[in-house]
């Protein structure tokens, strides 16, 4: 089955770290790949949650209906790796941060607002403050390093992408 990475750009200005938290999951439209019919709602898929697939013995984190064509479908959250859900001075609009990958059975991910998700920012004089996205952007100040902190210009990308464990040059044993 396919999966799909979760990329994040950003502008930062005196942040060194954000690291996002799944809370109440990864907001996404889902697309039929059937009738290619695309949800009108953002759904929040999170890997602590699990629903039984009708018709099958097996359970995903996310299971859905289409609206138009009544057919199942399934998103399951997989293990990103370490670093997975973090950004930093090292990414940019060039090398964005992979936050997480999931797997869909007849569905794909289409790109949702990432506000309203939680994180955990780290200013460049080391105090750490969580907040919220809203329109894309967040800004507060580090009393202890007199500095500004804020995110800006956040955007997101989804893209097809190999199993995780099994990138280029793996081999089987």
């Amino acid at each position: 089955m396919p999966f799909f990475e979760l990329t994040l750009s950003m502008a930062m200005d005196g942040v060194s770290k954000v690291a996002f938290s799944e809370g109440e999951g990864w907001p996404m439209m889902l697309k039929c790949t059937r009738c290619g019919h695309v949800g009108d709602k953002v759904q929040r898929v999170s890997s602590v949650g699990e629903a039984e697939m009708s018709g099958s013995r097996g359970v995903a984190n996310h299971v859905q209906s289409c609206k138009e064509c009544r057919a199942e479908f399934s998103v399951n959250v997989a293990d990103a790796g370490a670093g997975a859900g973090t950004f930093d001075e090292t990414n940019d609009e060039s090398s964005p941060a992979l936050i997480t990958v999931i797997e869909c059975r007849g569905c794909e991910p289409e790109p949702a607002s990432f506000d309203g998700q939680g994180f955990t920012a780290t200013s460049i004089g080391g105090a750490t403050m969580d907040g919220v996205l809203e329109d894309g952007e967040w800004a507060d100040y580090d009393v202890e390093a007199e500095c500004e902190m804020a995110l800006m210009e956040v955007s997101t990308a989804w893209a097809l992408c190999a199993a995780p464990g099994k990138g280029k040059g793996r081999r089987r044993a």
